[in-house]
């Protein structure tokens, strides 16, 4: 009996494996449009209504991916740039996949305004830099930045934000 119950407890690990190899494969492999979440598409990711005569449908986000990368061999990160087409402004995108029970899965998403980029990433950890507005800044302007360390927290299949502070004039910790 025990060796029957070893040998389907082998027969499941080795299922769950190949399970885990095919959604890997599946999140390296799958488009853009096609990953989880919420996450703008490259191209007209916000269309307006119609502003005005001959205008119908203006594109009002036009979006573009400035970093897609693995992050070890079951995760994907993906930073994407949105561009106001009729306007002033941008915004970023972050977003990291994994298999989370076999399937491609959101595990970390952020949205930043103006000028967000990744300083370091690995399975363990991402470092985002982004701007930030101290009071009178103009919005075209933040005067500072935010160093943001999320690490990964297999706990909750997420990654949790561990530490963020300011560069440049103030050096107060935000949180950690």
């Amino acid at each position: 009996m025990k060796i029957v119950r070893g040998f389907i407890a082998l027969v499941s690990l080795c299922v769950a494996r190949v399970g885990w190899a095919s959604c890997a494969a599946d999140l390296s492999a799958l488009h853009i449009a096609e990953l989880p979440g919420r996450h703008p598409v490259p191209g007209c990711s916000e269309p307006e209504p119609s502003i005005g005569p001959g205008r119908p449908g203006q594109c009002g986000w036009s979006a573009t991916v400035l970093k897609d990368m693995p992050l070890g061999s079951d995760q994907r990160l993906v930073l994407f740039d949105e561009s106001h087409a009729t306007g002033s402004g941008t915004r970023q995108y972050l977003a990291v996949y994994a298999c989370v029970d076999d399937k491609p899965s959101v595990v970390f998403e952020q949205r930043y305004t103006d000028g967000a980029r990744v300083e370091q990433v690995d399975g363990k950890g991402i470092v985002v830099v982004s701007g930030h507005w101290a009071k009178g800044d103009a919005m075209c302007c933040p005067s500072q930045e935010t160093r943001q360390v999320f690490i990964w927290k297999s706990s909750v299949h997420r990654y949790v934000l561990k530490q963020a502070a300011y560069i440049g004039g103030k050096s107060d910790k935000l949180s950690t």
